[in-house]
């Protein structure tokens, strides 16, 4: 293949790429079109059908059983649920449930209603089962598409939680519902209505007290495990969400100290004791609970962000926090997860996402300096990237872990392939041009026909014309200082498209030192050994990618300085 962008004579200079993207033609895409949301796109409620606030719409009066689905469908779609959405995101006591499932129907047998908590877990239950469906299946079974069964199967969710008063709700089984109802909606394309519901849904959690742990009120053991898988889920939720709507986590690691679920199977929990410590093998919870550990190092480095950017620590030593996790996963999980077992592998793939994008999320704002920026730093982050789309790839395009597929976006946002984009446009010769564009002509859908040169363009061009037209439609306002550190760039300085992905800033209170969260995990725990004090700067040593240190050279300005240790790690 050719690794040049394609032009004749080698990468064309700068200024001809600035001239070729200011010839574009603008997008012939209307703004209704260009805003209209994807097929996973699931939109909670409906103002037609559900006018009231919160779900308020439905008539109460109305018999349950006019929601019902014969007993084999729901138990097909039962089945559905706990091989493809209890393992990524388990949130009941599987034996629990099954007992609740049989007192459910045993209960429509003699002809009375079930409690109104059980009709919203019942419902969700299958609202989740139905989502997971691939269309070939919904089509087979239903005879429709999937929007349309899904829709049907959301609004009968939605009605039992309303019946449920899950706003009030002082029920574990409701809750449990209302944040089932929650997983398939906060996946790959996420409204302010969704980050909303996430946040009530925090709120009653917090009322119910699920941020204090379940020994601390002398709770049984399979109500403790089952408040911390709902608070957990919450807690990825709440990441989830301030990463596609902002403005940061609503939960803040100091506010908690509900521990992690133990690594242990539905079974190993009875109601008369379970065991002290997690086991040291792959069990029901492995998947969810390297979820769990990962989102709450996000959420330190959250709120890391900005004391970066007011210099009170120094990006070695986040860093060094990121590689110290790491390692601890690595060790933890090595021995546990196999490639060989779907389920497993698929772990892997999205343990090494969520790390991948934990290095993207600190470093992608160095990337595109045009003085300072170190090799190993570039190199790292370029490294991070394709680690982190080549396995999102794989778990979206890999048959063995097809039956998790519909799940991805969860935990894969798609706006590092800009970043690439935007580095491998202004340097075409890197050694990783070849995987590079692998994963662009996936994430974008490249014409092969085209040269890479005229592909970037074209890319560039469309991202350039869609922000343009989005900006206007909602007449959004350029920030003073954005506006300003523009026009002190030079037109053969300023980077051409997007700087990669922006996030939002987490909270400014609260350091790596006064981490007060979970505290039975060994990898957050070494992360909070290894912390620094404000402002130090370790050496940043361990196996990152990356080419060797270089240190000395560049002379920049005090506030252009990257506050790195170059000498003992760089």
């Amino acid at each position: 293949m050719n690794k040049t962008l394609g032009s004749r004579n080698g990468r064309p200079p700068q200024a001809e790429k600035a001239a070729l993207l200011e010839l574009a033609p603008p997008s012939a895409q209307s703004i209704h079109e260009l805003l209209m949301p994807g097929s996973t796109y699931i939109a909670p409620g409906d103002s037609r059908n559900a006018p009231n606030y919160f779900f308020g719409g439905f008539d109460h009066s109305s018999s349950f059983m006019a929601y019902m689905i014969p007993r084999p469908a729901a138990d097909r779609l039962m089945l559905q649920y706990f091989n493809c959405v209890h393992p990524l995101a388990c949130l009941v006591h599987r034996p629990t449930f099954e007992g609740q499932y049989e007192r459910f129907w045993h209960e429509i047998s003699l002809g009375s209603e079930p409690p109104y908590s059980l009709q919203a877990l019942y419902f969700a239950v299958l609202f989740s089962g139905a989502v997971s469906l691939s269309d070939g299946a919904i089509l087979r079974d239903y005879g429709r598409t999937k929007e349309s069964v899904v829709n049907d199967f959301r609004m009968n969710a939605e009605a039992a939680l309303s019946k449920a008063n899950f706003i009030r709700t002082t029920k574990l089984e409701t809750l449990q519902a209302f944040v089932m109802y929650l997983i398939p909606l906060c996946r790959d394309e996420i409204s302010r209505a969704h980050s909303a519901l996430t946040a009530t849904a925090i709120r009653i959690a917090e009322c119910m007290g699920l941020h204090r742990d379940g020994k601390n009120f002398g709770l049984q053991p399979i109500e403790i495990h089952v408040r911390r898988l709902v608070w957990y889920q919450l807690c990825f939720l709440d990441l989830r969400t301030c990463e596609s709507q902002g403005p940061r986590p609503v939960i803040r690691k100091e506010d908690f100290d509900t521990k992690f679920p133990l690594n242990l199977d539905d079974t190993d929990i009875t109601a008369t004791g379970a065991p002290q410590h997690s086991a040291e093998r792959w069990t029901d919870a492995t998947f969810s609970i390297i979820r769990f550990e990962c989102s709450e190092m996000v959420r330190i480095l959250w709120a890391d962000r900005p004391r970066l950017e007011k210099k009170e620590i120094s990006l070695t030593a986040v860093l060094t926090n990121i590689e110290t996790f790491k390692k601890s996963m690595e060790e933890k999980y090595s021995n546990i997860l196999r490639s060989d077992i779907p389920i497993q592998k698929a772990a892997k793939h999205v343990m090494i996402v969520l790390i991948c994008r934990m290095y993207i999320m600190v470093l992608h704002r160095y990337l595109f300096r045009q003085t300072g920026i170190r090799n190993r730093i570039r190199q790292m982050t370029i490294t991070n990237a394709l680690c982190q789309i080549e396995n999102a790839i794989a778990l979206e395009t890999d048959p063995a872990l097809a039956q998790w597929a519909w799940y991805a976006g969860a935990w894969q946002q798609w706006h590092t392939a800009l970043l690439l984009l935007t580095d491998i446009w202004s340097h075409p010769d890197r050694e990783e041009a070849d995987r590079v564009w692998a994963c662009l002509d996936y994430v974008f859908g490249g014409n092969r026909g085209l040269s890479r040169d005229e592909k970037a363009r074209s890319i560039l061009m469309e991202v350039r014309d869609k922000a343009g037209r989005l900006r206007s439609a909602r007449k959004l306002k350029m920030p003073i200082s954005m506006a300003e550190h523009r026009s002190r760039l030079s037109p053969s300085a300023r980077p051409v498209g997007p700087a990669g992905p922006a996030g939002h800033p987490g909270p400014t209170d609260g350091g790596l030192g006064n981490f007060k969260g979970p505290t039975d995990d060994s990898s957050l725990r070494a992360v909070k050994q290894s912390s620094t004090s404000p402002g130090s700067s370790p050496g940043f040593s361990g196996d990152s990618p990356g080419g060797s240190a270089s240190p000395g050279g560049y002379k920049l300005k005090e506030e252009e300085m990257i506050d790195i240790d170059w000498v003992s790690g760089f």
